[in-house]
């Protein structure tokens, strides 16, 4: 068993040391060719290569600004205040949706209070109305 992690160890090293440099020329028939051992007859550059992706997605950093960088776009601290304060809101209305869309999704059976104060139950086709016009609702104001 400690053989064979060793040996799949030395592989998984090997395997990067291996593909660690590559070469791009053109043939005689202008067609692009690209190896592991560059030509001797012609001339041929160095190609960069990059890791894969992490599962899912490529990473991103996330953007920064600074306060400078607020202050350079003309906005006062009212401004600034308000913006955040609109930011706020938007984001506890995102929230909002969201638990709607789960509940609307999770509960089959809702009951609701109609104009005359009684309990009725939802019916199904009236459920997935909700649950459409609130998926549209997010994508409109919840996308980023």
């Amino acid at each position: 068993m400690r053989t064979l992690l060793v040996a799949i160890t030395l592989c998984l090293f090997s395997a990067s040391v291996v593909a660690s440099q590559m070469y791009r020329w053109v043939d005689d028939n202008g067609v692009a060719q690209f190896g592991q051992n560059p030509p001797s007859d012609r001339a041929y550059e160095r190609v960069q290569q990059r890791t894969a992706p992490p599962p899912g997605g490529q990473l991103r950093q996330p953007e920064v600004r600074s306060e400078s960088d607020e202050r350079s776009r003309g906005l006062s601290d009212e401004d600034r205040q308000a913006q955040r304060e609109r930011q706020a809101q938007r984001e506890e209305q995102c929230r909002e949706l969201e638990q709607r869309l789960q509940t609307l999704q999770n509960n089959p059976r809702l009951r609701f209070t109609n104009d005359d104060g009684e309990l009725e139950v939802m019916g199904e086709d009236q459920r997935q109305q909700m649950i459409a016009e609130t998926r549209s609702d997010l994508e409109t104001y919840c996308a980023d």
